[in-house]
């Protein structure tokens, strides 16, 4: 089966941003359910999750997380070895900071 190089980098980009997207989102739930049964359990979880979705802080914590893992496979699938690069990658990718 012969694969499209530029396909299955977007494919690959885009699962890993999508990750990053989903792992905000996460994140920013838990850290709003808490704050608000902690302080506030009478109060609305919509407007503090906003704002924590938005902050600063979980933003460029995701950033750091994650853009680097996004630049080295653009750098991996640029290259002419393609599928083994990309295998060795998954297989020595070591995730860190907490489970979320």
């Amino acid at each position: 089966m012969d694969i499209d190089p530029t396909k299955y980098k977007d494919f690959v980009l885009y699962l890993f941003k999508s990750l990053r997207e989903l792992e905000t989102e996460l994140m920013a739930h838990r850290l709003s359910l808490e704050s608000i049964n902690v302080a506030h359990p009478e109060l609305e979880v919509r407007p503090f999750f906003q704002k924590i979705l938005n902050s600063p802080q979980l933003q460029e914590r995701m950033k750091q997380k994650y853009d680097p893992i996004v630049e080295d496979i653009q750098q991996r699938l640029d290259l002419a070895t393609l599928g083994q690069d990309l295998e060795r990658l998954m297989k020595e990718w070591k995730p860190e900071g907490p489970v979320n």
